[in-house]
Formats: C-alpha cells, structure tokens, sequence
C-alpha cells in the first residue's frame, strides 16, 4: 500500500494501481475511500474535484461488476466486507453511547449543510460534535459507518413529513399535485445535503440501506399516490393507480435531479428557475393524468 500514498502518482497510476489490488484482494470499499481523498488534491476546484470523484467510482463499479465472479470464486470476502452484508444498523445500548452517536449525528448533519460529505473529515465532524476523534473510533470504523444510521434518521424525518402532506386534500387535481410538488421541493430542498449524500452513497454501498426501510419507503411512494387517486374522477388515463405511481415517480425523481445536481445532466435539460421548474412538472403531470386516450 506505500505506493498508493505517493502524492506524486498521477490519476491513470491511481486506477492501475486499484486495479491490480482488487484483482489481488477484495478490498474495494477500503481502496475507493483512500484513493478519493488522494485525488481530490488533484482538482483546482470542486466542479472538478466531484467529476474526478464521480468517475473514480465509475470505474470502480465497472470494474466490480466484470470481475465480481472471478473474485468471488478465487478470493474469500474479507471481514469487511461480510460485516457490510450482515445489518448495518447496531443500535447503542449504553445511555452515553447513545448520546453520543447523537452528537455525531447531529455533527453530520451540520457539516453536509456546508460540505458534500466526501470532503468532509473525521476531525470536522468530532470536532463539531464535541467528542475525541478516539471515541468515534471506539463506535465506528470510518466515516461511511455513520450512513446506514444517517439514513435511518432521514427516514424519520422523511415519515413525519409523509405523515402531514397526506392529512391535506385540495379541491382540484391539479391544486393537489402542485402541492405535493411545492411540498416535496421544500423538504428535499431543506434536506439536500443530507440527501444527495445518502442518494449516491446508496447506490455505491446498498448495504446501508436496510430492507425494513425500503419497505417504509415504497410504503409512502404509495401513500403520496393515493392522494392523487382521490380526484380519480378527473383522471382520464385507462389504468388510474398504475397513472398515479408514474406520477409520483416523475414528481419525486424531477425534483431530486434538479435539487440536489442542477448544474450536471440530466438537469440541465431544464434550465429554468426552480419555481418555474415546479410550476411546468406539475402542468407536464395532471397532462398525463387527465390526458383523454385516443
């Protein structure tokens, strides 16, 4: 591992190098987190220094997925990984320990309001917490352990928030689903740190996404689509339910591609303000749902 850490080695050395470790062992989440850090000095500015990081871990699953088969049959997961598949979520029994994975968490938060969360350190968020960075230690192994409970308190959130948009009927379809919409903006946009961390880290490490909270989560997609059933008298589509699961997809994934990455594509196809933006996905939604077939 000495040569991985030579400052001097250029990006293309970087990948050969990670390259030929996973091959050897598989150690790709441990390799992907170190050789981020390393290439971030790399980068003169943060638009490049997030293109760097997003194409790093490109590479790493293209290259996790061609050879998983080979590894898997020639090489034993480590203890890392086999802790990764097992639940994520190890909930603190002692009332100090408790409090202080709440610190760290609250930490978090605080940080990810200011910072993406590949650039923030260990010392930011102990040091923002109030806790040595040797008590994070003792709790958790890196700062990618904090993600499955991260999640778990954004799911929480998300729940209550869930919760007290469905309490609301509108008079018309169209009011009800330019409210989600405003709605939905407000709390993903109030929350985009957090989001977007968990929204790309989710698809790196699905590990921390245990299937209890999937299952909450489809649960309120479709709580959120009932509330459009409910005007199911202007609904003109042949397949109403089936119409408004679409609907609350295209709302949702709309709104989370504008939000939390307006500058790259695909949301840059719409150029306009947010409001705007807001305004027009809920003219293009009642559109499809009271569309007459032909």
């Amino acid at each position: 591992m000495g040569g991985i850490m030579r400052s001097s080695v250029c990006e293309g050395q970087y990948f050969c190098l990670i390259t030929h470790k996973i091959e050897q062992r598989f150690e790709a989440f441990t390799l992907i987190n170190l050789l981020r850090d390393k290439l971030i000095g790399f980068a003169s500015d943060s638009l490049a220094r997030l293109s760097l990081i997003v194409t790093l871990h490109c590479k790493v699953n293209l290259l996790m997925r061609t050879s998983h088969s080979a590894i898997a049959s020639s090489v034993k997961p480590t203890d890392e990984v086999k802790s990764m598949q097992q639940d994520s979520i190890i909930e603190a029994k002692q009332v100090r320990s408790q409090q202080t994975q709440e610190k760290l968490l609250n930490a978090l938060n605080n940080c990810l309001k200011e910072d993406f969360f590949e650039h923030i350190s260990i010392a930011q968020i102990t040091e923002q917490a109030g806790v040595s960075v040797g008590t994070f230690y003792r709790r958790f192994k890196n700062k990618e352990a904090l993600l499955p409970y991260l999640y778990q308190d954004f799911g929480t959130q998300q729940r209550a928030w869930v919760l007290s948009l469905t309490t609301v009927k509108q008079e018309s379809l169209a009011q009800q689903v330019q409210y989600i919409i405003d709605n939905c903006c407000e709390f993903l946009s109030s929350n985009a740190g957090v989001l977007r961390t968990l929204h790309l880290n989710s698809r790196l490490y699905p590990e921390i996404l245990p299937t209890s909270q999937l299952s909450e989560r489809s649960q309120e997609y479709r709580e959120i689509s009932a509330m459009l059933i409910q005007h199911s008298t202007e609904i003109n589509h042949p397949q109403p339910s089936m119409a408004c699961d679409m609907a609350t997809f295209m709302m949702i994934n709309g709104l989370i591609e504008k939000i939390l990455y307006q500058d790259l594509t695909p949301a840059i196809a719409s150029p306009l303000v947010m409001a705007e933006h807001c305004k027009q996905l809920g003219a293009m939604i009642v559109g499809y749902l009271t569309a007459k077939p032909e």
